[in-house]
């Protein structure tokens, strides 16, 4: 079990996220923008639900666990430049960590809970106490790219001198945070789109294990829906991993990704979404792993944000 919990954190950083879905009626062409003003406040809940099976030996059973991964942030656009270009501060509200799994290697901790936490639980603890009030900053598009993620001196020092496992630092790093901003994210096309229009964009993921991969991302515009009472544009959304150059640590034997993101028709912020994964990879080590994950992200925003 030792050697599980360095390749959970590859799992964990390895899943991303992005997308949307249905509509009422035709629509007429129309320009998806980010429309931000100084000053805005979103709160915005990200949730991983990851089952996972590590097969060492051909001839043993994978060892398997479910991991729920929640984030809480507040989102404060600091200024916005001429162009539209926007400065966001992101601080980390809420973290909460569970796994299910082996009795001795099950835990939830949750940051705001009240009372002594026991076992793995009191090891992880800690760390997302000190995760909790931490900032950076993204500087983001009116098309929805992110320019810059800028992370503060005060989140990567409670990172290095936590006292929790690299496996766990790595689940909290800048790479997998980083991930985590591109995922909940989507690229807007220059072009007016209508229903059933498509485009790509690419983007880059970075962990320890895996390294450095390059995914594309096919969107197709949905039209619009009423989500929380707010009207919506939607983004169906695929993603797949382009081969790596030379020789890989990880070798993806399977990488199905798909679902939808939801934005304020009108302002064009991110309301909400889920996605599904579907993961098999290699990883070439000295055990030479196969780790098979499926994983379901759902994004949330307050209903009174806006």
């Amino acid at each position: 079990m030792a050697r599980l919990f360095p390749k959970l954190a590859a799992v964990l950083a390895i899943f991303g996220l992005l997308c949307t879905s249905p509509d009422l009626s035709a629509q007429t062409e129309k320009t998806l923008r980010l429309h931000l003003n100084q000053g805005d406040v979103l709160h915005i809940q990200v949730r991983q639900d990851m089952d996972i099976a590590v097969e060492i030996l051909p001839d043993q059973p994978a060892t398997e666990m479910k991991m729920i991964q929640e984030f809480r942030f507040r989102q404060e656009v600091q200024s916005v430049e001429a162009d539209g270009t926007a400065t966001v501060r992101h601080t980390i509200e809420r973290v909460i960590l569970e796994a299910k799994g082996a009795q001795e290697f099950s835990f939830k901790v949750d940051t705001e809970a009240e009372g002594e936490a026991t076992g793995i639980a009191a090891l992880v603890l800690p760390l997302l106490k000190t995760l909790k009030g931490m900032t950076f900053t993204t500087k983001t598009s009116p098309r929805g790219e992110i320019q810059q993620i800028e992370f503060s001196d005060e989140l990567a020092k409670a990172i290095n001198e936590s006292e929790a496992s690299p496996a766990l630092k790595e689940v909290f790093s800048k790479d997998n945070l980083r991930n985590l901003v591109r995922q909940v994210s989507a690229v807007f096309p220059e072009q007016p789109v209508k229903k059933g229009d498509k485009w790509t964009y690419e983007t880059e993921h970075s962990d320890a294990i895996s390294g450095r991969n390059q995914f594309l991302v096919e969107c197709t515009y949905n039209g619009e829906k009423t989500l929380n009472e707010i009207p919506c544009d939607v983004i169906l959304v695929k993603t797949t991993i382009k081969p790596a150059d030379g020789v890989a640590r990880v070798k993806f034997q399977k990488h199905e990704s798909h679902g939808e993101l939801y934005f304020d028709a009108k302002s064009g912020l991110p309301v909400g979404g889920n996605l599904q994964h579907e993961t098999v990879m290699r990883v070439n080590d000295m055990f030479n792993q196969t780790i098979r994950g499926k994983t379901t992200i759902t994004v949330e925003r307050e209903k009174n944000d806006g």
